[in-house]
């Protein structure tokens, strides 16, 4: 992964390329996570663009490496009740990960609701780090999230 990096292509920041160009490099591997969905969000990327973007990268994945298994994470609830200029909150962008991935036979695991995390107190790497918040999450988060990422690969 990259960090500020959007799933769907968009004219904003062009410095690296987005998921949708950049999947088809992945190397064969026993699994495939993505995470996606906040950049997209900053970035103001249509929902539709963005659905297409999920669906293309999860064909192209199965066409490439049949027994690779795929997991999909949402994004987390970061900047809530705060749209992008298209009006788009981040569950926007959540829901339709999971619209994809269902319709796809994908997992997909919804951070926004069920990993726990939301940015206040020790979630965001910032304020743990006794600076200002940064929407990122903090050591603590991430050994809060690992036993859950590891069950769902183990589910796979």
């Amino acid at each position: 992964g990259i960090n500020g990096n959007s799933v769907a292509t968009q004219n904003v920041e062009t410095t690296n390329p987005s998921m949708i160009e950049r999947f088809v490099n992945i190397p064969e591997s026993d699994y495939v996570v993505l995470i996606g969905g906040a950049n997209d969000k900053r970035l103001n990327v249509t929902i539709a663009n963005y659905k297409s973007a999920l669906a293309t990268i999860i064909t192209g994945i199965r066409e490439m490496y049949p027994k690779t298994k795929l997991l999909f994470l949402t994004n987390y609830n970061r900047f809530p009740n705060s749209p992008n200029t298209l009006g788009l909150n981040d569950i926007d962008y959540v829901d339709a990960m999971k619209e994809v991935c269902g319709s796809m036979g994908v997992k997909c695991f919804d951070n926004y609701r069920e990993s726990g995390v939301y940015f206040a107190d020790w979630f965001d790497e910032g304020l743990a780090q006794g600076t200002t918040a940064n929407k990122h999450i903090s050591r603590e988060g991430y050994k809060w999230l690992l036993p859950i990422y590891e069950n769902l690969l183990r589910g796979l």
